[in-house]
């Protein structure tokens, strides 16, 4: 059997978040080499050990074009008020954002891959234990529910850090969860590492 090597990411998202360039920081910190980007830079690669991720950030509206190409997710983030159709539930993992409220609206009944949510809530799988938003972020994540890495790796229950070094000292809301998300993406990944530190 051959062991897959190409994996692909779709970031579902109705506004530009930025959390490809999250998720891009991140693993750029794991040692992932950036192996291509387009124009509208919507589109990423990276390699590491004979291993290909692209990122992809689509509004849900762009999904038929991909699915009527037979290009398939094998990991799916949703972050929009749409509600997506079962056919474009298809992936390995649904990473979802727990906290809004229109997820519960999505046809979770047929979703045959591994839903992974984030927030702040403490049913969230990946959650926030206490941030510190003086100036650069300090964020201290918890992993409240093992799963197994793209690589079959488990992930055990778990504290991590991210530092975040800012240009623009935004202090949304939005930050926060962009991050959450674009760590459980990376954890999902791979990623190892209990303290990271980005730039944004």
């Amino acid at each position: 059997m051959i062991e897959k090597r190409v994996f692909l990411v779709g970031l579902i998202e109705d506004t530009k978040e930025n959390t490809i360039k999250y998720i891009e920081k991140l693993l750029l910190e794991e040692d992932w080499e950036s192996i291509y980007i387009n124009k509208e830079e919507n589109i990423l690669g990276f390699n590491k050990e004979k291993t290909t991720v692209f990122l992809i950030t689509t509004k849900p509206e762009g999904l038929e074009l991909y699915y009527s190409l037979n290009i398939k997710f094998d990991i799916i983030l949703y972050n929009s008020e749409a509600i997506l159709d079962y056919r474009f539930l298809e992936c390995n993992y649904f990473v979802l954002n727990s906290d809004e409220e229109n997820w519960l609206q999505l046809p979770l009944e047929s979703l045959t891959s591994l839903a992974i949510s984030y927030g702040f809530n403490n049913k969230s799988t990946v959650t926030i234990s206490s941030y510190n938003d003086d100036g650069d972020l300090s964020v201290n994540i918890y992993i409240q529910r093992e799963f197994n890495t793209i690589f079959n790796k488990r992930i055990e229950p778990c504290e991590l850090t991210v530092n975040i070094k800012r240009e623009l000292k935004d202090r949304s809301e939005s930050l926060i969860y962009n991050i959450l998300a674009a760590v459980t993406t990376s954890l999902i990944l791979g990623n190892k590492k209990s303290h990271m530190n980005i730039k944004i």
